[in-house]
């Protein structure tokens, strides 16, 4: 989450999957892209969230977070994802690849990616 803060697109995609792809047809090359495009048009990224569960079996790996992003659009400051009554519900799944675990899917991924 502080690689999104900080903006820095390479540091984010080292943990998602060459073999990414969802429900929304977005794979790892239009997460980069869609990750890039935002980090132009946005700043002051903030990002608040909890972990709400982790299940891990075997190789693969699920983990539910509740998230708030707020973001700076040129002189106007909003939530990205969630508001202050709601967070938004995400969902990653991981697998572990070469010793690491790496996202190869998600549900609830803002429309800003």
């Amino acid at each position: 989450m502080h690689a999104i803060e900080q903006e820095k697109t390479d540091d984010v995609m080292s943990w998602v999957s060459f073999n990414y792809t969802d429900d929304k047809g977005l794979a790892y090359i239009t997460i980069k892209e869609g990750m890039g495009r935002a980090f132009r048009q946005m700043s002051g990224i903030k990002i608040d969230y909890q972990i709400k569960n982790i299940t891990i079996k075997d190789s693969t790996a699920t983990a539910d977070l509740d998230i708030r992003v707020i973001a700076s659009y040129g002189q106007d400051t909003g939530y990205v994802a969630g508001d202050a009554v709601k967070p938004a519900s995400m969902k990653f799944f991981l697998e572990k690849e070469r010793a690491k675990w790496l996202v190869n899917r998600t549900e609830g991924l803002p429309p800003v990616f």
